[in-house]
């Protein structure tokens, strides 16, 4: 008799919960990635590469989508100098196919999202220019109209010359992305972008030691603009690196890629913390970057609703997201000490 009450209880719980909410997976088809462990050349298979108005990018889908209208979450990456010269570098000098990889990719909330590396035509002497803005843009809304985009999760990433672009992108369009990842900027921000800025979630990395942009005047000058603006700044992430190193940990002679960082989610040989490095929110405290919570599980929690001071409603729906998990692992452990 008790393992029938037990047995209808948690049916009941169950049921309770899908009264509420589908949870997320229940409608979507997400794809099964190659594992970091199948190597490069499997995860770099899995981009694809498009082409708008004489700017192209990789990018990569994480469901199968003539049967999914579930919408999932797009990282734009914009890279730095040298990525831009061919077609497909952005996918082969550094190591963001990375985000492709089923491991990464399982710590989105809805267990997937888009990855897209558009490349600055350096081949044509243009490093990110302001001309390139709209160009840009014009990719980013075609690629949003024909995929299942989240446009309240639209997050932007950028390093060196990347990050000068990032800066330039996000005052242009300021109510664009729900959360900026800033590495290593090769220039300081105007005062119109730090204002932009520092309205959303931002995660800034700067070295140092970086033997090509000063700390000081650039990095650290920007990142206390952003921290000292923010609304939110307990929100906001600001990382030192006193060396920079590389995936396989050969440390780099001019401490300025400190985006080898991000393409590892922040984590060294998958799970331990990235050597050379302390973080501290934007209101000075020290912050602890344990696995797994990177850089994704920081985007989780940022969308356009949670930016500046008129969040709220992301907050509320992610809460709702947990209260449910928390239900149905109750519904689960109930069924497996009676079943």
């Amino acid at each position: 008799m008790k393992k029938w009450t037990a047995v209808f209880t948690a049916l009941a719980l169950f049921t309770l919960t899908f009264a509420f909410a589908v949870p997320v997976n229940a409608k979507t088809h997400l794809k099964t990635p190659y594992s970091l462990s199948d190597g490069p050349d499997k995860l770099r298979s899995q981009f694809l590469r498009a082409e708008l108005g004489g700017m192209d990018y990789n990018y990569y889908v994480p469901c199968y989508e003539k049967k999914d209208d579930h919408k999932y979450p797009l990282v734009l990456i914009l890279c730095g100098i040298g990525e831009g010269y061919e077609q497909d570098q952005p996918i082969y000098r550094h190591a963001f196919i990375n985000w492709s990889s089923i491991e990464l990719q399982r710590r989105f909330t809805d267990g997937g999202a888009y990855i897209m590396l558009p490349r600055s035509p350096q081949d044509e002497g243009n490093f990110w220019y302001p001309n390139t803005v709209p160009m840009l843009k014009a990719c980013l809304d075609d690629f949003v109209k024909n995929h299942n985009v989240d446009p309240a999760r639209i997050y932007i990433a950028g390093f060196s010359i990347g990050a000068r672009m990032l800066y330039q992108v996000a005052e242009a369009y300021p109510n664009y992305f729900a959360a900026a990842v800033v590495m290593s900027p090769y220039t300081n921000a105007t005062a119109a972008e730090t204002k932009v800025l520092s309205r959303m979630p931002v995660w800034f990395f700067g070295s140092d030691q970086d033997l090509i942009v000063n700390y000081a005047a650039t990095y650290k000058a920007v990142w206390d603009e952003i921290a000292a603006g923010s609304a939110e700044p307990e929100t906001c992430r600001f990382t030192t690196f006193t060396y920079t190193v590389d995936p396989d940990g050969k440390k780099i002679w001019n401490n300025h890629e400190t985006w080898h960082a991000f393409t590892c989610d922040m984590f060294f040989n998958e799970t331990e913390p990235w050597p050379y490095t302390s973080t501290v929110d934007g209101t000075g405290k020290s912050v602890s970057v344990v696995y797994p919570n990177g850089v994704i599980r920081w985007l989780n929690d940022c969308s356009r609703e949670t930016a500046g001071s008129e969040g709220g409603g992301f907050v509320r729906l992610n809460l709702l997201a947990k209260l449910l998990a928390f239900f149905r692992r109750i519904v689960s452990r109930i069924l497996g000490l009676f079943l």
